[in-house]
C-alpha cells in the first residue's frame, strides 16, 4: 500500500517538480524508502532506466489522484487563484486615485463580509482580497471559493461543463466518471470554517445546475431536465447537505430540476420531514413549484395553506392550532403574493393587522411594502390587483417599515408609485 502524503496549502507547479526530480534521485540512490515507495505503487520492481511517467505516478497515488493530469490540475487551479489575489493586490496598492481603487474593488457582494473594503485605503489586505475574487467568481464568500477550487478536478470540470451548457462535454464526463456526480474533496481538504452556512452548496452540480437555469447560462425548458436525470441515474444523492438539491431547484425557481428531483424520490416535506421545500417555495418560488409540491404530497401548514390557496386546510389550521403573529404575518402576505385573496379575507377576520410588518422576512416590511414590488417574470396587473386589494381593505399608504420608509419608496413601478401617490392624497 503507497504511503499517504499531503499536498501544502498553497502547492505550485514547481514544488510538484522538485518532488518527481528528489524521487528519481533517491530511486537512482539505492534509498530503501524510494524503491518501496515506486513497488507500493506499481507493484514492481524498480526498471531501468527510471521512467518519469513511473515516478510521476506514485506521486499522484500518494496524493491520493487518480493520475497525473489531475494532480497538476489542481495544482494550476491553486495557482491561478493565488496569482489573482496577488495582482489584485499589487494593482490596488499601485493605484494613484480613489476612482481606480474603486474600480478594483468594484463587483463585491455584502459589505459586512469584508474587513476593511474601502477605496480611500492604501492597501487591501489578504482576507478582502480573496472575498473579493470569490464575489467576482459568483461566490459569495471565500470559504465558499475555497471548497469548490479543492474539489477534485472531475467534479470541477463536470460543473464547468453544466455552467456552460455543453452538452457533449457533460455526458462524456459523466460515462469517464460517474463519481463526479457528488461533491468529492482532493486528499487532506478541510473547510476554513466548518460552521459556515452552506459553505459546500456550490460543490454540489444538481446544486449548479440550478443555479445555471436562474443565472441564464441554460434556459429554462430545455436541457436541464435532461441533465437533472442523467446526474441522478448516474449516482447523484437527491439528498445530499440535508436535501440541498430540492431546496436549491426551487429557490432558484428551476421548474424542471423540481420535477426530476421529486419524480426521483425526493422528499416534498423535506429530507427530515420539516417541511423546508414549501416554505421556500412560498418565499422564493412560483405558484407552479407550490403546485407541483402539493400534488407530490407536500404537507400543508398555516403559511403554505395560504400560499397555494387551500381555503379548507387554512381554517382547518386556524382552528386547530393557536398560530404565532409570525406566522399568520407571513401567511396574509403569502396569500397577497398568489393572489389568493379570499385566503386573505379568512386571515383578516382572525385578527391580522393590514398594517402590521411581515414578521421573519427580511427587510421588515408590512404586507403592502412586499407587494408594490414587481419582479421581472411578473405582469404589472397581477402588482396593481394585489396592492388594489390591500388598499381597498384599508392598508394604510403611508405606513413606515422600521427604518421609516413608505412602500413606495419599495416599489419599481411606476403604476404602482401612481396608485399609491393617489390614495395618499385621497
Amino acid at each position: 500500500m503507497s504511503i499517504e502524503r499531503f499536498l501544502p496549502p498553497k502547492p505550485t507547479k514547481q514544488f510538484i517538480s522538485e518532488e518527481v526530480h528528489q524521487l528519481v534521485s533517491d530511486i537512482s540512490d539505492g534509498i530503501p524508502l524510494a524503491q518501496a515507495r515506486f513497488d507500493a505503487v506499481l507493484c514492481d520492481s524498480i526498471p531501468g532506466p527510471i521512467m518519469i511517467n513511473d515516478v510521476r505516478e506514485v506521486l499522484a497515488t500518494e496524493y491520493r489522484f487518480e493520475s497525473w493530469a489531475q494532480l497538476t490540475d489542481h495544482i494550476e487551479n491553486i495557482e491561478q487563484i493565488e496569482d489573482e489575489v496577488e495582482k489584485l493586490r499589487t494593482a490596488f496598492a499601485r493605484a494613484s486615485t480613489e476612482e481606480e481603487r474603486r474600480t478594483i474593488i468594484d463587483g463585491h457582494h455584502s459589505k459586512k463580509r469584508f474587513v476593511n473594503l474601502d477605496p480611500t485605503a492604501d492597501s487591501l489586505c489578504d482576507h478582502d482580497a480573496r472575498v473579493l475574487i470569490a464575489n467576482k467568481r459568483g461566490f459569495a464568500h471565500w470559504i465558499k471559493l475555497h471548497a469548490y477550487i479543492h474539489l477534485i478536478p472531475e467534479v470541477r470540470h463536470l460543473i464547468q461543463s453544466i455552467e456552460e451548457n455543453n452538452i457533449t462535454s457533460f455526458f462524456d464526463i459523466l460515462g469517464k466518471y460517474p463519481h463526479a456526480v457528488n461533491p468529492r474533496w482532493v486528499h487532506g481538504f478541510a473547510s476554513l470554517d466548518e460552521h459556515f452556512p452552506n459553505s459546500i452548496n456550490d460543490c454540489i452540480p444538481l446544486f449548479r445546475l440550478s443555479r445555471a437555469v436562474s443565472d441564464g447560462r441554460i434556459s429554462a425548458g430545455t436541457v436541464e431536465y435532461q441533465m437533472a436525470e442523467a446526474l441522478i441515474e448516474t449516482g447523484a444523492d437527491i439528498n445530499y447537505d440535508s436535501g440541498h438539491p430540492l431546496k436549491a431547484a426551487i429557490s432558484f425557481g428551476s421548474i424542471k430540476v423540481v420535477k426530476a428531483l421529486l419524480q426521483s424520490g425526493a422528499s416534498p416535506d423535506g429530507h427530515n420531514g420539516g417541511r423546508e421545500p414549501i416554505a421556500l417555495a412560498a418565499r422564493f418560488g412560483t405558484a407552479e413549484i407550490l403546485q407541483i409540491l402539493v400534488t407530490h404530497g407536500a404537507t400543508l401548514d398555516l403559511k403554505s395553506a395560504a400560499a397555494v390557496g387551500d381555503l379548507g386546510q387554512l381554517r382547518k389550521c386556524l382552528k386547530e392550532t393557536h398560530p404565532l403573529i409570525e406566522d399568520l404575518s407571513q401567511a396574509f402576505y403569502f396569500a397577497i403574493k398568489f393572489s389568493h385573496f379570499r385566503c386573505a379575507d379568512l386571515l383578516l377576520d382572525n385578527g391580522v393587522d393590514i398594517d402590521g410588518m411581515v414578521l421573519g422576512l427580511q427587510p421588515v416590511g408590512s404586507a403592502l411594502h412586499w407587494s408594490v414590488f414587481k419582479p421581472e417574470h411578473l405582469e404589472e396587473h397581477v402588482v396593481i390587483s394585489r396592492v388594489g386589494y390591500l388598499l381597498d381593505h384599508g392598508a394604510n399608504a403611508n405606513v413606515l417599515d422600521p427604518p421609516g420608509a413608505p412602500p413606495i419608496s419599495w416599489t419599481n413601478s411606476d403604476a404602482v408609485k401612481t396608485l399609491l401617490a393617489k390614495t395618499s392624497m385621497d
